[in-house]
C-alpha cells in the first residue's frame, strides 16, 4: 500500500487545522493528523474551500463543484453524512456556526434575486431551506454573517436610500448595519445601523464594512470599530509602512491564546498575520507556487501548499510586502 505524506499533496491551495488534524484542500481534501500520520482523502469531495470545524471532531465542508454539504469525521475520515445544495446558485455563499458547534447556517443568493439560508443540524442530519423577506433598499447579499450565542443569525448588509425632497434637494444616503435573524420570528431586524458617512478611519476616510462579530466590526483597511464603544481603531497601526488599499480579505485563523489573526488577501494572494495586542503585522508570507496560496498558522509554524508538497515556514517571517494589499 502506498504510503501518504504531506509530500503526496502537489495542489494544495488551502490548509485548514483544528487541535491534532489538518486538512490540506485542493481538487479534494487530505485529512492527516499534524504528526504527519495519514487518515484519509476524500475523492467525493471536490474543492472544498469553506469549511467549518464542529464538536466531537467533526468538520462541515462545503463541495463547491460536487454541490453537496458533507459532514465528516476527522478521526477517520468516513463521510458520515451528504446532503445536496438545491436550487440556482449564484453566489459562493458563508458558514456561520453556532457556538456550541451543533448548529450551521449557510448563507447564499438563489437567481441574484433571493437571498436563502440553509439551517444545517448535521448531528440528526438535517438541512432546512429558508427565503429571507426582501429587505427595503439593501443588496441582495450579505458582506458577511456570523451565529450568536442564542444561535441567531447575524447579517452585515449594506444599501442605499434615495431620498429627493419636495423641494428639490437631495437627501440621499449610503448606510450599513447588522440584522439579526431567528427561525422564530423569520422577519431579519436591526440590531446596529448606521449612515456610512457618519463612521470614519482614525485618517478620515470613510470606513467600509466588511466583516464582522458580536463585538466588533473589520473594515477593507483592516480598521475596527468596537459595537461596545464606538471606538475605531487600526489593528496595524504600528506597523505604518503595509502599503494598504481597500481590499479584500478572508479571515482564515484566530489563535485565541496570542491573539493572532491570520489575514488572506485576495488582490495580492498573500497572509499576513496580526498581531491583536500590539496592534501590529506579525508576519507575511506570499505564495509559493502559482494558484497555491491559502496558507495556515500551526502552532509555531506556517504551512502553505505547494506543487512540491507542504512547505513549512518558520513564524515570525516577513516576507516582502507587496505594491498594495
Amino acid at each position: 500500500m502506498r504510503k501518504f505524506d504531506f509530500n503526496s499533496v502537489k495542489d494544495c491551495e488551502m490548509v485548514f487545522s483544528q487541535g491534532e488534524y489538518v486538512i490540506l484542500s485542493g481538487k479534494n481534501p487530505w485529512i492527516f493528523r499534524k504528526d504527519g500520520t495519514y487518515i484519509a482523502k476524500l475523492k467525493q469531495i471536490r474543492n472544498a474551500y469553506n469549511m467549518v470545524f464542529l464538536s466531537g471532531n467533526m468538520v462541515l465542508m462545503d463541495g463547491m463543484v460536487d454541490l453537496n454539504y458533507h459532514y465528516v469525521s476527522l478521526e477517520t475520515g468516513e463521510i458520515i453524512w451528504s446532503c445536496p445544495k438545491k436550487g440556482r446558485r449564484y453566489t459562493k455563499g458563508d458558514f456561520a456556526v453556532s457556538p456550541d458547534g451543533k448548529t450551521v447556517y449557510f448563507v447564499y443568493c438563489e437567481n441574484w434575486k433571493t437571498l436563502c439560508v440553509d439551517h444545517l443540524e448535521p448531528e440528526i442530519k438535517k438541512c432546512t431551506t429558508y427565503q429571507l423577506p426582501k429587505i427595503p433598499n439593501c443588496g441582495e447579499l450579505p458582506t458577511h454573517c456570523y451565529c450568536d450565542n442564542n444561535k441567531n443569525l447575524s447579517l452585515l448588509m449594506s444599501g442605499y436610500v434615495k431620498d429627493e425632497r419636495e423641494d428639490g434637494t437631495d437627501h440621499s444616503y449610503s448606510f450599513w448595519g447588522i440584522m439579526e435573524w431567528s427561525l422564530q420570528e423569520q422577519m431579519p431586524n436591526w440590531k446596529y445601523k448606521t449612515r456610512s458617512l457618519d463612521i470614519q478611519n482614525p485618517d478620515g476616510s470613510r470606513f467600509h464594512p466588511q466583516m464582522c462579530d458580536e463585538n466588533y466590526v473589520f473594515s477593507k483597511t483592516l480598521t475596527v470599530l468596537s459595537l461596545k464603544t464606538g471606538e475605531v481603531f487600526s489593528l496595524i497601526e504600528n506597523s505604518p509602512n503595509i502599503p494598504m488599499r481597500n481590499s479584500w480579505y478572508v479571515v482564515r485563523g484566530y489563535d485565541a491564546n496570542q491573539q493572532l489573526l491570520t489575514v488572506f488577501f485576495l488582490s495580492s494572494f498573500s497572509s499576513v498575520i496580526i498581531d491583536c495586542t500590539a496592534r501590529r503585522a506579525a508576519a507575511h508570507y506570499v505564495p509559493i507556487s502559482y494558484g497555491l496560496s491559502g496558507g495556515c498558522l500551526i502552532d509555531n509554524e506556517f504551512w502553505i501548499g505547494t506543487d512540491r508538497g507542504v512547505i513549512k515556514r518558520p513564524f515570525p517571517h516577513m516576507d516582502e510586502f507587496p505594491r498594495w494589499l
